[in-house]
């Protein structure tokens, strides 16, 4: 049976795990608690009081099916920063770099930084898209995380023939990010405001 106070400090207590927390929702005027299933739109119904102090975890809920794209999208650019990781390492090999050194020359340079910039960005655009995810729409989160990865390889495989060729694919992967940072803080103020 679900607890009939849902907070963060009693799910911790009680050894249950937090994500059960979101299963949770307050109806907005309403001192009830519905619980919300994922897997199916309309979800089990179940109606208890809230205590006082109840801290609850308002969030909306996702389909099923809707965030896997954002999965995905996430497993391919994983895949992307492992080529540029492969391909760094290659690079070293074959212009001949000794460990731990980064000095080398310019066409081995060019390697390392499309694998740091790579991930440099890679941690900026992951929680982008998984906020834009959870609290905007997760179809639209993938749609538009799509031209991350895109951007990156473009980005890498321009960077790797020549400086000046790794501009468009910058410009490719850093739309996605700034989108989804200010796409995800407007849907957080408007459920705060709500």
């Amino acid at each position: 049976d679900p607890p009939s106070h849902v907070t963060v400090v009693q799910l911790f207590a009680q050894g249950q795990r937090l994500t059960r927390a979101s299963h949770y929702q307050v109806n907005p005027g309403s001192s009830r608690n519905r619980l919300q299933n994922d897997c199916s739109p309309d979800g089990d119904a179940l109606r208890q009081p809230l205590g006082p102090r109840t801290h609850t975890i308002r969030r909306k809920p996702m389909e099923y099916p809707a965030y896997l794209y954002s999965a995905l999208v996430s497993v391919i650019s994983l895949l992307v920063y492992y080529f540029t990781v492969f391909k760094a390492g290659m690079a070293r090999g074959r212009f001949k770099v000794e460990a731990p050194s980064h000095d080398g020359p310019p066409e081995y340079l060019r390697f390392v930084r499309a694998h740091q910039n790579t991930a440099e960005h890679l941690i900026l655009f992951l929680p982008a898209l998984w906020l834009f995810t959870v609290f905007g729409s997760a179809v639209w989160a993938a749609l538009i995380g799509a031209a991350w990865p895109v951007g990156r390889l473009m980005y890498a495989l321009g960077y790797y023939q020549a400086a000046e060729k790794r501009t468009l694919g910058l410009i490719v992967s850093m739309l996605p990010i700034y989108i989804l940072v200010l796409g995800s803080l407007i849907a957080i103020l408007m459920q705060l405001l709500s």
